[in-house]
């Protein structure tokens, strides 16, 4: 019998965050190979996503810290150890993470662990602190690199002085492929706007709220309505500070905060424009998903996100922080259906081709049969 390869995942905590998500894309990747056995292990908070591993075949894991780079440096010595010796029974041969506290932990102890390969997953661009002696130490380990976008890439190769760009592999994120069927009628109804963001001060959720007042202020029978669908880290400044300017604003009726939604399907099949106002990302999931979904999209003018879009999409990106560009571009889809019909099916084509499961699988198991 085939001894099977035994792969960790980790992730920020068991919840349906950006990360997780991704990662859980990574995981249906690997398991698609019958000769591994994957594991999610996650670091902070539990909640439902834990189960939906569990339920589709994945091991779980949890290792609690909840923030080392704030503790001294003779806890995080203690914590390097615990982790050191909870892990080594465990014998993984591949480790993939992603995010800052996931790539420094498993950077510093993967060697250690006598791990064949380790994926250190850059998936965003904003830590623009020095790069200090913790980082260093992991990164001495000399990692496997992959980037989800060539923002991304370039950001891990300046960070981490890396000179061969051949170290630093693109694998562009995937979608739910579940939503390609999804088909929204985007001739109905009342006009429904959609962002799907988690409530970080880089969302930027305030640019929509105050372009989506001037587009109300000059259609006040459109009957439109803006969705804003994604949870927030504790009590989360971004997601009072919203509430607070759509009241101000006087759009409470026509703004619903939905909260965290695991299936998302509902919002993008009742929704006629994809939002992403996002100041810094690394590759959005979003996007994919209103491109599946059949949506024509708004987008913040940044590279990561005409990366996603393509360049046949440029005419949705306008400006970070320009309210005035953003509602132009609502009035824009608003006033043409026959428009938003053809860049939703252009959009729909554009991420089959270019983003699908398929795509990514193929990626990923090459990085471990390579």
């Amino acid at each position: 019998m085939v001894k099977k390869r035994k792969i960790l995942i980790c992730i920020p905590s068991f919840t349906f965050g950006g990360a997780e998500v991704h990662s859980y894309y990574t995981g249906k990747a690997l398991q698609a190979d019958s000769n591994t056995e994957v594991c999610f292990l996650a670091f902070g908070k539990i909640d439902s996503f834990k189960k939906k591993l569990e339920e589709e075949g994945f091991k779980t894991l949890h290792f609690s810290i909840n923030d080392f780079m704030t503790l001294s440096v003779i806890d995080k010595l203690h914590a390097l150890i615990r982790l050191f010796f909870f892990l080594k029974p465990y014998q993984f041969q591949y480790i993939f993470s992603a995010t800052e506290q996931s790539n420094l932990l498993m950077g510093i102890v993967w060697k250690l662990l006598k791990v064949k390969k380790y994926f250190w997953q850059q998936w965003g661009v904003g830590n623009q602190t020095n790069v200090g002696f913790w980082e260093k130490l992991a990164v001495s380990s000399k990692p496997y690199y992959i980037a989800n976008s060539n923002a991304c890439r370039s950001y891990i190769e300046k960070r981490h002085r890396i000179e061969n760009p051949r170290e630093v592999k693109i694998i562009h994120n995937t979608f739910n492929e579940r939503l390609l069927k999804l088909f929204p009628n985007l001739q109905s109804t009342p006009f429904n706007l959609l962002m799907l963001a988690n409530f970080f001060p880089e969302k930027d959720h305030i640019t929509v709220l105050k372009a989506f007042k001037l587009f109300l202020n000059k259609y006040p029978n459109s009957e439109a309505n803006l969705f804003f669908a994604g949870s927030a880290p504790g009590k989360s400044l971004a997601l009072l500070q919203a509430k607070s300017v759509a009241f101000d604003l006087g759009l409470c009726n026509h703004v619903i905060f939905t909260g965290r939604v695991e299936d998302v399907s509902p919002l993008l099949s009742s929704s006629h424009v994809g939002i992403l106002s996002t100041t810094s990302e690394g590759l959005s999931n979003a996007l994919l998903e209103y491109m599946a979904a059949g949506l024509p999209i708004i987008a913040t003018d940044i590279p990561q996100n005409r990366e996603a879009l393509g360049e046949m999409n440029t005419e949705g990106l306008f400006t970070i922080g320009d309210d005035q560009q953003c509602f132009l571009l609502m009035e824009k889809l608003y006033l043409d259906k026959e428009l938003r019909g053809s860049i939703g099916k252009r959009n729909y084509d554009f991420v089959q081709k270019t983003f699908s499961f398929e795509i990514y699988k193929k990626q990923i198991l090459d990085l471990i049969n390579s």
